[in-house]
C-alpha cells in the first residue's frame, strides 16, 4: 500500500558551493522532492486502478451467468434491430436486405455497448489500461530520480560530498537493476514489438517467471505487468523488471535523503516535505 513518504533538508545550499552551480544543485534537489511526490501518487493511483479492475471482472463475471439478464438484453436488441428496420422500409425478400440489415444490426450492437460503457464507467479495454499508465509513469519517475541524482554528482563539490552522493546512486541502482533497461524498453516499445535495437534484431533469452515460461527464448516481451512486477524483454534479450510497490518508494526515498544528508546547507531552518 503507498505510504507517504517524508524528506528533510536544508532551505538554501550552503555559501562554500560555487555561485556558477548552487542554484542549479537547489533545483535538482527540488526536484528529487518532487519525484518521492510523484512515485507515491502514481502507486496509488496503480493500486486503486487494479482493485477497479479486479472488481469490474467480478461484476462482469456475473453478468455473465446471469442468464435472464443474457436474455433481456437479446430481446432489447432484436425489437431495437426491428425498429431500425420498419423505419428504413427494410423487409425479408428485399434485394438490400443482408447488406442493410447488417448495417443495422452493427448500429444496435454499437448503441448497446455504449450504454454498456455508461453504466460500467468506460470500455473494460480502457480500465485494463489504467494499470499499465500508472506503472509506467512510477518506472519513468523512477528513472527520473536516478538520473537527476546522477547530475548533482557531477557538480564539484568537495570530495566528502560528492563521495556521499555517488553512494546514494549506487546504492540506488544496486537496488534497482533492472530500472534502466525497463525504462528504456518501456520508452521504445516501438522497436520491442519489432524485436529491435537500434536497428538490429534482438536475441532473445529464455525467459522464466511465474507468467511467462520460455526456456528456450525466442518469445519478445514488450511490456508486462505480472502483479506488481513491470517489465519486458530488455535491450540485451533478456527479461527484466522493476517493482510497483511501496518498498520501491521506501528505496527511492532513502536515496533522496542520503543526498540530502550529504549536502552542506545553510544552518538555520529546516524543510520538511511534504510540509502540507
Amino acid at each position: 500500500m503507498a505510504t507517504i513518504r517524508e524528506l528533510e533538508r536544508g532551505v538554501w545550499l550552503d555559501e562554500s558551493i560555487p555561485d556558477e552551480f548552487r542554484h542549479d544543485a537547489e533545483m535538482l534537489c527540488h526536484l528529487l522532492a518532487s519525484c518521492i511526490t510523484d512515485l507515491v501518487v502514481s502507486l496509488s493511483m496503480f493500486e486503486q486502478a487494479r482493485i477497479a479492475c479486479s472488481a469490474q471482472m467480478q461484476v462482469r463475471s456475473g453478468a455473465a451467468h446471469d442468464q435472464e439478464a443474457w436474455q433481456r438484453e437479446g430481446q432489447r436488441q432484436r425489437e431495437r434491430e426491428a425498429e431500425l428496420e420498419a423505419e428504413a422500409g427494410i423487409t425479408w425478400g428485399h434485394p438490400d436486405y443482408s447488406e442493410k440489415s447488417e448495417r443495422i444490426r452493427e448500429q444496435v450492437r454499437r448503441e448497446m455497448l455504449r450504454e454498456k460503457w455508461a453504466r460500467e464507467g468506460g470500455p473494460e479495454s480502457y480500465q485494463r489500461r489504467a494499470p499499465f499508465i500508472h506503472a509506467r509513469s512510477f518506472i519513468t519517475t523512477l528513472a527520473l530520480l536516478q538520473r537527476s541524482v546522477l547530475a548533482i554528482g557531477r557538480y564539484d563539490f568537495e570530495p566528502g560530498v560528492v563521495g556521499g552522493i555517488r553512494k546514494a546512486c549506487n546504492d540506488f541502482a544496486a537496488a534497482l537493476p533492472g530500472l534502466k533497461a525497463v525504462r528504456d524498453s518501456s520508452a521504445h516499445l516501438e522497436d520491442r514489438i519489432r524485436g529491435e535495437r537500434f536497428g538490429e534484431k534482438i536475441a532473445t533469452k529464455p525467459i522464466m517467471t511465474s507468467m511467462i515460461h520460455a526456456p528456450g527464448g525466442g518469445v519478445m516481451i514488450a511490456e508486462s505487468l505480472n502483479n506488481q512486477h513491470f517489465g519486458g524483454t530488455i535491450a540485451d534479450g533478456t527479461y527484466a523488471e522493476v517493482e510497483v510497490a511501496d518498498a520501491t518508494t521506501e528505496i527511492a526515498r532513502v536515496a533522496v535523503q542520503a543526498v540530502y544528508d550529504s549536502l552542506p546547507w545553510r544552518p538555520g531552518h529546516r524543510m520538511r516535505e511534504p510540509s502540507m
